[in-house]
């Protein structure tokens, strides 16, 4: 088997070779990634009647993977497929949607933007984009420009501004196209969370689907980010992305640890690493070194996923993103923008949101 050691000791194997994975309709699968999904929804794997079956079908759709699922077709689970079909078809249908709509872009907001997220990933990592579901389209634009972006796109009939993200300091804006929403960013997170560097950001950028997308090691590192803000609970397509990128060129995961401490994010890089590597051995992830938070957030995904099924309080949620953030400096401005955020929208926001840190780790 042809392989490779990074100077951290992660193994970078031949993706063709590599009996760790599994091509599926030229698409590479872990093999652990079914009894990952099953063990996320408390699931048997494999099934051990029609009804688990069913509920792991289910399941997988609500973790992102019904398109993956259709191409695998595990014989376990193949004939609780065709309930499913329909949603399968519409999933496909908006896929294209949202590519109809990205080639129309340049004429909404000008020359100026990358594209983010699924709108990168479904086209750069899978063998083809209905594979990874899209729910709207993410691009990044100048923050100095977000305003003249604005403007323009109300210019044109049927875009609505949706009002849900109303201080400034929020990073994005999002717009309703009327098939589609379009999500603008003028920043991938709270700047208090990241020390990003936009214009390096911006000038390593790379030539994509005639507009941009990031480099490879800023798209990995915005993929990290997007999971530590959803605690690491997030849907497991997101994890996948990041097996994807990594699986394709090892030497990634040294790039980014270097450049995940520039951006003051190693808590959130680690956090999410640690839960990878639990999921997918195969990426033989090293532990860097202990985790400042491993009391406060379950670091399994299964467990991650049973957590936010119980219902964890705001209280508790404030607790773990504090602790995702890196450094005492980095988390006061971090609980200080989030209670400006709340006392811009609602009164009574911010005066619960107020309560519940002055009551963290109580």
């Amino acid at each position: 088997m042809k392989t490779s050691t990074t100077a951290t000791g992660a193994v970078n194997r031949d993706p063709v070779l590599d009996v760790t994975a599994r091509r599926i309709a030229g698409v590479q699968l872990p093999i652990t990634l079914w009894p990952i999904v099953a063990a996320s929804g408390d699931l048997p794997w494999p099934p051990q009647s029609d009804g688990d079956a069913r509920r792991f079908v289910a399941h997988c759709a609500s973790e992102g993977l019904l398109p993956i699922l259709f191409e695998a077709q595990p014989a376990d689970v193949s004939p609780a497929l065709a309930g499913w079909r329909a949603l399968n078809t519409a999933n496909q249908h908006r896929t294209r949607t949202i590519a109809r709509n990205i080639e129309s872009l340049r004429e909404l907001i000008g020359e100026e933007f990358a594209l983010l997220k699924g709108s990168d990933y479904g086209y750069r990592l899978y063998a083809a984009p209905e594979l990874r579901p899209q729910v709207d389209i993410d691009v990044l634009v100048l923050r100095e420009r977000v305003d003249a972006v604005t403007e323009r796109l109300q210019r044109f009939p049927r875009v609505y501004l949706h009002n849900t993200h109303r201080s400034p300091r929020w990073p994005d804006r999002s717009f309703d196209l009327g098939d589609v929403t379009l999500e603008v960013h003028h920043s991938i997170v709270q700047r208090s969370r990241a020390r990003i560097d936009y214009d390096a950001l911006w000038q390593r950028r790379v030539p994509f689907r005639g507009a941009a997308r990031l480099a490879d090691v800023d798209a990995l590192l915005v993929s990290v980010i997007n999971i530590a803000k959803d605690d690491l609970a997030t849907t497991l397509v997101r994890y996948l992305d990041l097996w994807l990128m990594l699986r394709s060129d090892a030497s990634l995961f040294d790039a980014a640890a270097a450049r995940a401490h520039q951006w003051r994010i190693t808590n959130a890089f680690d956090a999410v690493m640690r839960v990878l590597g639990t999921m997918f051995p195969d990426l033989a992830i090293p532990r860097r070194r202990r985790a400042v938070f491993e009391r406060v957030l379950p670091l399994r995904h299964a467990a991650v996923r049973r957590d936010r099924k119980r219902n964890v309080t705001r209280r508790e949620l404030l607790w773990r993103k504090f602790w995702l953030v890196d450094g005492v400096a980095r988390r006061a401005l971090f609980a200080l923008d989030t209670l400006a955020m709340s006392a811009h929208g609602w009164r009574g926001e911010a005066k619960s949101t107020l309560n519940d840190f002055s009551s963290l780790g109580r």
